[in-house]
């Protein structure tokens, strides 16, 4: 229901008591800060993640599993269901577990989508010309109080910005316009098998994710790109055999 790139930001207004906190948005470093009903430590920020187990191994950046490969989530807040855990469990605890074969004729699926990310608001700046005339007129209320008034910008100079006619030493750019897109694209696609028989079942999973930025390219520099992009490639695979009915 939520096409993000990772699982923590999926959870955020999901589930009462998890508090999630995104502190960036850039492509690759945009997950979330997860903390379940508060602090329990004082040994530091890092010390504070909650335990995250998937399909029951420790792990310590779960953001990277293809939200297609899991089958369920679990979160243990209280101390009766996390005293298992011990000190470990003092900020809660994540239980992840992943998509296994069933049995039955193999199964095929494939999901995918295509999103275009914007930004939610850009300030509308002031050209040069007016951010002049207003920087004067700044300074001019303020001298009502220091009683000395002298403008930043001449005549002269406001007469360049205005016309435009000397660029270089009286510029007058659109930063915005130069340095950043309207959107930028990001895209998602997983395939799964799965199936199996009585003694043997299986799931195989592909995933691919891809996100650009929000910064324009530039080739005037050779070698370096300013954009910030992230790509991830997923590959999970599990074979359940059952040697006999004590053994699996």
């Amino acid at each position: 229901q939520s096409p993000q790139a990772n699982v923590s930001n999926m959870l955020a207004g999901r589930l009462p008591g998890l508090l999630s906190v995104q502190r960036s948005g850039e492509p690759g470093a945009d997950a979330s800060t997860l903390r379940i009903r508060g602090v329990a430590t004082f040994a530091g920020d890092s010390a504070a993640d909650p335990l995250v187990l998937v399909d029951g191994i420790e792990t310590s950046d779960f953001n990277n599993i293809d939200p297609n490969e899991i089958e369920s989530m679990a979160i243990l807040k209280d101390a009766s269901s996390t005293a298992v855990y011990g000190v470990r469990g003092a900020n809660g605890v994540i239980i992840i577990t992943t998509k296994r074969g069933l049995k039955g004729k193999p199964q095929l699926s494939y999901s995918g989508n295509v999103a275009m990310t914007s930004f939610t608001d850009l300030r509308q700046t002031l050209r040069a010309y007016e951010y002049a005339q207003l920087y004067n007129e700044a300074a001019k209320y303020d001298s009502y109080i220091s009683s000395s008034y002298t403008p930043r910008f001449s005549d002269e100079a406001l007469e360049h910005f205005r016309t435009g006619d000397d660029p270089i030493f009286y510029p007058d750019v659109d930063w915005n316009n130069v340095m950043l897109k309207d959107h930028s694209m990001t895209t998602q696609h997983n395939v799964n098998v799965s199936g199996g028989a009585d003694k043997v079942k299986y799931f195989t999973s592909i995933g691919y994710y891809a996100q650009d930025g929000m910064f324009k390219a530039t080739e005037l520099v050779d070698g370096f790109k300013p954009q910030s992009s992230y790509q991830r490639f997923n590959f999970r695979s599990n074979v359940d055999f059952e040697a006999n009915q004590y053994l699996s």
